[in-house]
């Protein structure tokens, strides 16, 4: 069984990692995740809730940069965008909601 999830990506972001259905009340810290069938565990106080990365709708890292749950699949679908500099990327959100691109290494404004 191949990878469902991009585990270099997962892996480069600032952990813990947390998800949110509509990232505003509730924040969920992620346990662990399964890049074999994107199943995450996630820690409801105090018990672990297993569930779909794709059943959520926001992930934050610890740098408060919120990311789109379709853009750790292996075969992401999500459109680039074209940033400021004219480079195309993928955007990124800071939890103020102002979009942030990763263009060559760096952050560009749109």
């Amino acid at each position: 069984m191949s990878d469902l999830l991009n585990m270099e990506l997962i892996n480069s972001l600032p952990q813990p990692l947390w998800v949110s259905k509509n990232g505003k009340d509730w924040w969920w810290p992620v346990y662990d995740i399964d890049v074999q069938t994107g199943l995450i565990r996630i820690d409801v106080c105090g018990k672990l809730q297993a569930d779909h990365l794709c059943e959520w709708s926001y992930v934050r890292d610890d740098a408060q940069v919120i990311h789109a749950p379709d853009t750790f699949y292996l075969e992401d679908d999500s459109p680039l965008l074209k940033c400021g500099c004219g480079e195309f990327g993928e955007a990124n959100y800071f939890a103020n909601d102002e979009p942030r691109f990763i263009c060559g290494g760096r952050w560009c404004m749109p």
